[in-house]
């Protein structure tokens, strides 16, 4: 169960870069203040330069490439407006899962078009599936992240034709991480296959995408679309609005639309870790922060990993994010994405728990029997399903060890880009279970946290079986109750 605090050791090769590792790095990259400064972009100086990549020795042309043939369009964009922007960026992140879909069902039937339409899915969105450990896993197309690499491993990786995209030294973490991009013109899986051959000791990875649960498996149910409506929450949420002092929050999760009504007695710090080069406000990370906000809290730090064209967030990027939280100090952070295990991901989510700090998931949304998801299904992390107002199971949501609470999650109202929407999804249950934490757990402590997690339990209404169970974990949480 993710309760355990104790949780599984992580990976040796994790543990701190070791002496040899840290002489041969003669200058160490330092935590990026805001977004690390080799991002792959589409933005353009008038020296030719692209923007935030002075130091990355890259052409126009090779950033092109590195974002996908959509650039160009993507370049388009700054001439729309808000709403516009909106508009395009939803209906791009709909057919990019839509052909993922496909992707998948194709492989499932051993169908001839599998490569068609996985060529498809690099070419529009720089994205593609991969066999990991036996499992056909969504990946960066091209990429490849190193862990804790030495400055001799740079040169291999160099010397065999890769780029290195961005290097950045995650210090509340403990790791160092290089984003590569394979030599032009090679196979994806070639190249990397001679990269470990080429330096079999040092650990490299494809960079995993995860997408946000309130899309998988179900999207969401839309009520209406009218522009500015005020929002309107569940008798359950609104009970929450406690009204503490000083009680902080965060989630990483896509742009939120920060100036909607919902947000104007809470203070939203946003940052942007995704592929944009702006946040990019979409409905999911607008409705979950609304539901956070209903806590009573006083600031929301909110980071965005799926601004841009691309409608996935990635291992990278979200380990970041998980780096700047540490480095706030947030006790809590709400994590409504999921997507295949990483060994990055992991590690840095197992540093996090044993710092003290509280990482709740949602489980997601592929079924019972769906496979288990990351990060909710990883040890210590705190996985929450969905319910209904009649508290019963989502019929989309996972069952199994990663679910340690539920919460209302089906048919629930929230904040959208334009208004307020019904939407469904565990997604939007695991912030009602995070926002009940951080009212007793505000900064990073394990004592603080067996606490907070332990009044939870004896909050929580059991249903289904006596006791634990995969379907509903310790039970549903409704309504916050303050502790003294």
């Amino acid at each position: 169960m993710g309760l355990i605090l104790g949780m599984s050791v992580p990976l040796a090769v994790f543990s701190e870069p070791s002496a040899a590792q840290s002489r041969s790095q003669s200058r160490p990259p330092p935590r990026p203040a805001a977004r690390p400064t080799v991002r792959p972009t589409t933005r353009q100086q008038s020296s030719g330069r692209v923007q935030g990549t002075e130091n990355s020795r890259l052409t126009r042309e090779e950033v092109r490439q590195i974002n996908s043939p959509r650039a160009r369009q993507a370049a388009a964009r700054e001439n729309l407006s808000d709403r516009q922007l909106y508009r395009v960026s939803t209906e791009e992140a709909r057919a990019a899962r839509k052909l993922a879909s496909r992707v998948v069902d194709a492989q499932e039937r051993k169908s001839s078009k599998t490569a068609k339409l996985n060529a498809k899915l690099q070419e529009q969105y720089g994205l593609a599936y991969v066999d990991v450990d036996s499992r056909f896993t969504l990946v960066r197309y091209g990429e490849l992240i190193g862990i804790n690499l030495s400055d001799e491993s740079r040169e291999i990786a160099e010397g065999l034709g890769f780029t290195v995209l961005r290097r950045a030294g995650l210090t509340s973490i403990g790791v160092l991480i290089d984003l590569l991009r394979m030599p032009e013109g090679e196979e994806f899986i070639e190249a990397f296959d001679a990269l470990k051959k080429a330096d079999p000791t040092s650990l490299y990875r494809y960079n995993a995408t995860y997408a946000p649960t309130g899309v998988l498996g179900g999207a969401f149910e839309i009520e209406d679309d009218t522009p500015d409506a005020a929002p309107s929450a569940p008798a359950a949420l609104s009970a929450m609005a406690t009204g503490g002092t000083g009680i902080h929050v965060g989630m990483i999760d896509t742009g939120i639309k920060q100036d909607h009504k919902l947000f104007t007695k809470v203070n939203i710090e946003q940052k942007n870790w995704g592929r944009g080069m702006d946040i990019t406000p979409r409905d999911h990370g607008t409705a979950v922060a609304s539901i956070l906000a209903l806590g009573g809290h006083q600031k929301i730090f909110a980071a965005d990993v799926f601004s841009g064209v691309a409608s996935y967030a990635d291992a990278e990027a979200i380990v970041i994010a998980l780096d700047w939280m540490a480095g706030q100090n947030v006790g809590v952070i709400n994590i409504s994405l999921a997507g295949p295990p990483n060994d990055l991901l992991q590690f840095a989510v197992s540093r996090l728990i044993k710092k003290g700090h509280i990482l709740v998931a949602a489980v997601g949304n592929q079924g019972s029997d769906g496979p288990p998801l990351y990060p909710a299904s990883y040890p210590g992390v705190i996985g929450v399903t969905a319910v209904d107002k009649s508290l019963r199971i989502y019929d989309q949501a996972f069952q199994g060890d990663a679910v340690d609470f539920a919460a209302l999650g089906v048919k629930i109202k929230a904040a959208s880009y334009t208004g307020k929407k019904k939407y469904s999804g565990t997604s939007f249950a695991a912030p009602i279970v995070a926002s009940r934490l951080a009212l007793h757990h505000r900064d990073a402590s394990l004592k603080s946290a067996f606490g907070a997690l332990a009044g939870l339990i004896v909050d929580a209404k059991d249903l289904g079986a006596a006791g634990y169970d995969p379907v509903f974990g310790f039970g549903h949480l409704g309504k916050a109750q303050t502790r003294p």
